[in-house]
């Protein structure tokens, strides 16, 4: 009667093992598939950043970084950014992301004031916003 119920405990604990160890390894391999074909660019994850808010006119220039993102965060090389600005000139005007799905342009302005920087991604424009102030300062 011992040994049957040390098998029958021998047996359940193999099953056990057997599903967690399935479950790990087909994880994985589901995680890594939505990846692989996650490429659709989204405007909630893809990012607009600048290295700062003012300028001085003719003096200095604001570098925009765009991050491409996926749903997931992963970043999309590739993908065809464009960004505008109201006041001033960004150079290039587009260009595609790199391997670490990032597009970096440059602005500048021979006039003052306020300019609002915004980017689309694949065609989405993003969420963000940003504002910079030319001054002769």
């Amino acid at each position: 009667m011992q040994s049957r119920k040390l098998n029958i405990l021998y047996m359940l604990f193999f099953f056990v093992a057997i599903f967690v160890f399935g479950i790990a390894i087909f994880e994985d391999q589901i995680r890594v598939r939505i990846r692989a074909t996650s490429s659709v660019v989204s405007s909630d994850t893809s990012v607009l950043l600048v290295d700062k808010v003012a300028a001085g006119i003719n003096k200095d220039s604001i570098r925009v970084t765009v991050f491409a993102r996926n749903a997931t965060g992963d970043t999309l090389n590739g993908v065809t950014v464009q960004v505008q600005a109201t006041l001033g000139t960004v150079q290039p005007s587009s260009m595609t992301t790199d391997v670490m799905g990032k597009a970096v342009f440059t602005l500048s302005s021979a006039v003052g004031g306020k300019s609002i920087i915004t980017a689309t991604v694949a065609n989405q424009p993003l969420p963000q916003k940003l504002t910079i102030l030319f001054s002769s300062d």
